[in-house]
């Protein structure tokens, strides 16, 4: 009997980064509701579940842990090789040195405008979230290096940049896939508050991946974003540290011109230090006409939909 060979393509296409984002939308909303079902059958009566301490750590480990498992189970069933992500995590060590400026250039290059965002919204009656875990101890600053900082860099890397955008370049140039593949990335979060922020740093993680061609210095780059946050959180709670500035016009215009350098600095870091395409393959790139899948303009429909819904629900909310 002739043995049948199992053949794994090492490439995703845009067909994959519709399904894959899509499940990446609604698995973690389904199970969500399925354990706060549960979790509220279990508590005891009069307990406030978003209270609860294991609660909120179930809450936090949700959407990674389904992302990974996504990740896993799609290339599994889908027979793609895993070397499709391109993780390269043996690139030049120096590239790790350079995307981590990359990551602290970009959280405290805009870390006052993304403030001023939350001015807005909050000014218009939108509800703004805080982090669901206390962070005012050394063991939850330790815990939450691994909810926050970790998880979320592997798993929002592994889709987005892995599959999403890998996907998005086989059918459209380089830009219009950083491009997308970020503002997927932004409205998979379901937040106004978290949109413009999660934008720019797609845009930027999707600039390392094409120029670098390593998922690793984006997962690298995304963990110290996260973690300073999450160390400058942790800082602010437990000694008297704050970096906020007032509400006034010159803390709005420092916030415009740190955004403006921050631009300034990528923009001299890729046309200096990364490796560039040659002119024929940078106009081959160019020429690529973008014609998105069926089920990739499903998926931009169901995550727009859900912004909305959610985006409605926090002004009925608040």
């Amino acid at each position: 009997m002739e043995e049948r060979q199992s053949f794994k393509r090492n490439f995703y296409s845009d067909s994959d980064s519709g399904k894959v984002y899509l499940y990446a939308l609604l698995v973690p909303i389904v199970l969500s509701f399925i354990i706060a079902f549960v979790a509220s059958g279990i508590a005891e009566e009069g307990v406030v579940l978003s209270e609860q301490l294991w609660y909120n750590i179930i809450v936090l480990l949700l959407t990674p842990l389904s992302l990974i498992a996504i990740f896993f189970i799609y290339n599994k069933t889908s027979k793609i090789s895993f070397g499709a992500v391109k993780l390269k995590p043996k690139t030049n060590w120096r590239n790790y040195l350079v995307v981590a400026g990359i990551g602290l250039v970009a959280l405290f290059g805009t870390q006052y405008f993304i403030a001023i965002v939350d001015q807005g919204l909050k000014g218009i009656g939108f509800t703004l979230s805080d982090s669901f875990s206390p962070n005012d101890t050394f063991g939850y600053f330790v815990l939450n290096v691994f909810l926050i900082a970790l998880l979320p860099a592997i798993a929002e890397e592994l889709i987005f940049r892995g599959v999403i955008l890998q996907g998005l370049r086989r059918t459209g140039s380089d830009f219009i896939a950083i491009v997308i593949s970020a503002l997927m990335f932004a409205v998979m979060h379901c937040s106004l508050q978290q949109f413009v922020y999660p934008i720019i740093l797609g845009m930027i993680f999707g600039w390392i991946v094409v120029r670098t061609g390593s998922l690793m210095l984006t997962i690298f780059a995304h963990f110290l974003n996260n973690f300073v946050v999450v160390l400058l959180g942790y800082l602010q709670n437990v000694t008297s540290f704050d970096m906020n500035l007032p509400s006034s016009w010159w803390a709005y215009l420092v916030a415009i011109l740190l955004l403006v350098v921050t631009g300034v600095i990528l923009f001299l870091v890729d046309k200096f230090y990364f490796k560039r395409f040659s002119t024929a393959q940078e106009q081959e790139n160019k020429e690529k006409t973008f014609k998105p899948s069926l089920i990739l303009i499903i998926s931009w429909v169901v995550g727009i939909f859900l912004l909305i819904l959610m985006t409605v629900m926090n002004f009925m909310g608040s």
